[in-house]
């Protein structure tokens, strides 16, 4: 999505209403609105080159909330541990699955 597009304008103005909408002020309305700009991240990304979509996916640190509390998501801090972290999930089956089964939940 090229940002001197009609596309990236359409998403631009959904993105700023929905953020700024009058139910984003209440009682989870930070929750909201980071969840809304990681959506119009993904989508934004994603328009062109979907693969691109596990790069935001993997990088995006979610907020500190009780929606996301003892998710099992796998943030990294340093790039170079991404490779060996795979292979030890990929060769651990039943952690693999015990994250699946704790994501479902």
């Amino acid at each position: 999505m090229l940002f001197n597009s009609w596309s990236f304008l359409v998403l631009l103005v959904a993105t700023f209403a929905l953020y700024y909408a009058p139910w984003s002020r209440g009682r989870n309305g930070n929750a909201w609105q980071i969840t809304l700009a990681l959506a119009a991240s993904v989508i934004f990304y994603g328009w062109e080159d979907p693969k691109l979509i596990g790069c935001v996916v993997i990088s995006a640190p979610l907020p500190a909330n009780r929606f996301y509390k003892d998710s099992p998501i796998i943030q990294l801090s340093d790039w170079s541990q991404l490779r060996p972290l795979l292979k030890h999930l990929l060769a651990d089956p039943e952690e693999l699955f015990s994250r699946h089964i704790a994501t479902v939940k």
